[in-house]
């Protein structure tokens, strides 16, 4: 009861930190109201998002699948960014934000709401249809709502902006691991019809989501991109690095979150799948903590700091995680949410940094490489195949913490 409201009375927090930003630099009320719906929407996509951590292990015993086939979950989901994240873009430029917003949540409805047919059919495939459309309304939704949330106040200040907006994507993936498990695990009963429940609901509650967007109109500060000049070689640079860095940061993230709630259930001291699913909100509510901090961090380091030293750590952690048996390398692994929490706003920050009217066209790059998601755990999958476990494939997202610390080197020189 304490911790619930300890992450409440930090909610209330951010939100009120979020709306003090805001309206320092503008008062108006749409303004606000564009930051209140971007809050509850980025609560939703963090919510959506770390469902697919239980849904993983939740298929892989429906349909007795290996460790790489039940990646696919990942490989659909985080894929759609890879395929749609420029179309995305375009669709940005061209009806902008508040229209945009609309077609990600009943997209996200859609996707939702497939998953009711998908259990009639009670085959993997049309889960896997299901997950990609729902992957696809999350890219409509990063490719505005990431350089939305920037440019709805000063560029001072869009670090801080950003982390707390994240934080709230955290809270959502606080939320998720041990509801779902609830619902779909804890009973030992694996049975697809369990996920027409949470799917449904979901699925109203995005609706509704799409009409707030609708009803009142949203300021927009889009760049049309008819009269877009091409990036310079710097930009394309820049922007390719930053691309690179969320490729790395996003599949390493994924990777671990997806395979905590095995390592932990077959850790060998007596944690049963439903108490996993707690432990693996642990991991999730770091993420909520360290974005709050991240919050502050920006405003007194350079994010280029804060990331080398995020992403150093970060690879310290699986290093002791891959190392340390039992409970010690558990909590190493846990600890990797605290660090995770900064790393997105700030690569996000750094690449958008100087980009000017290039930034919506960077945004779709950036979000493409979401996209990492699905390749990282694939390999990560892989590799757990072929040593016979998770643990020492966790090799993987290490490596890709010691890339993400040579951008932020890189970023730091400049």
């Amino acid at each position: 009861m304490a911790s619930g409201r300890r992450v409440w009375l930090l909610t209330v927090a951010a939100i009120f930190a979020c709306l003090m930003q805001t309206s320092a630099v503008n008062p108006m009320p749409n303004r606000r109201y564009a930051l209140l719906l971007l809050v509850m929407q980025y609560f939703l996509a963090g919510l959506i998002t770390v469902s697919n951590d239980v849904l993983n292990p939740f298929f892989k015993q429906v349909f007795g699948l290996s460790f790489v086939a039940a990646t696919a979950v990942q490989l659909c989901f985080f894929g759609a960014y890879l395929l749609f994240s420029l179309s995305a873009s375009r669709l940005v430029a061209r009806w902008g934000y508040q229209q945009t917003l609309i077609v990600a949540c009943v997209l996200l409805a859609c996707g939702c709401g497939l998953f009711l047919p998908a259990a009639q059919m009670g085959r993997f495939p049309y889960f896997l249809g299901a997950l990609l459309v729902l992957g696809t309304g999350l890219t409509v939704f990063q490719v505005a709502a990431n350089p939305y949330s920037a440019f709805l106040g000063s560029a001072d200040s869009a670090g801080s902006r950003m982390s707390i907006l994240q934080a709230f994507y955290s809270l959502g993936t606080l939320v998720g691991p041990p509801l779902a498990t609830r619902m779909l695990m804890d009973t030992g009963a694996y049975d697809v019809n369990q996920l027409l429940l949470p799917y449904g609901i979901l699925a109203v509650v995005l609706i509704a989501m799409a009409v707030l967007t609708r009803v009142k109109p949203l300021p927009d500060t889009l760049h049309s991109s008819k009269s877009l000049p091409p990036a310079s070689a710097s930009q394309r640079w820049q922007i390719g690095l930053g691309a690179a860095a969320i490729f790395c940061y996003v599949g390493s993230e994924i990777s671990v979150g997806s395979s905590l709630l095995s390592i932990i259930s077959n850790s060998g001291l007596g944690i049963s799948v439903a108490q996993a699913g707690v432990w693996v909100s642990v991991y999730w509510s770091g993420s909520l903590v360290g974005r709050l901090a991240g919050s502050l961090l920006f405003g007194r380091f350079r994010p280029a700091s804060v990331l080398l030293a995020a992403s150093a750590v970060c690879a310290c952690l699986l290093l002791l995680g891959m190392q340390l048996g039992g409970l010690s390398g558990i909590l190493a692994l846990l600890a990797l949410g605290i660090f995770n929490s900064v790393q997105f706003p700030a690569i996000f920050s750094l690449t958008l940094a100087g980009l000017d009217v290039q930034a919506n066209r960077a945004s779709g790059y950036l979000v493409m490489a979401i996209s990492g998601g699905a390749v990282l755990p694939l390999l990560h999958g892989a590799l757990a195949d072929a040593l016979g476990g998770l643990r020492p494939a966790l090799v993987v997202p290490m490596v890709a913490y010691v890339l993400i610390s040579t951008f932020a080197l890189f970023r730091l020189r400049r």
